[in-house]
């Protein structure tokens, strides 16, 4: 799929940025906010997780229903589960 590795690389640079710029920002900003800077930091990394997680979602999905026009059955191999069966 086009994009798929830059669309990783981004991934794991956002991750590792976020894994470092982790110290400094709670070191920084816990003799403003106090013991909540855990709540701060999370709200940044759950919206660019969220974010990530609906780019990475669509894409594929674009993906695979482009390699369904072209003859592959690719989203017949594991479909979606209605129920426990």
């Amino acid at each position: 799929m086009p994009g798929t590795i830059q669309r990783g690389l981004l991934a794991w640079v956002v991750y590792y940025a976020l894994m470092i710029a982790a110290v400094p920002f709670g070191y920084l900003l816990s003799p403003i906010i106090g013991r909540n800077v855990f709540y701060a930091f999370l709200g940044i990394d759950a919206t660019l997780s969220i974010v990530f997680m609906i780019i990475v979602g669509l894409s594929s999905r674009r993906g695979l229903l482009e390699a369904e026009r072209r003859g592959y059955a690719l989203l017949k191999l594991y479909p979606r589960r209605r129920g426990r069966q």
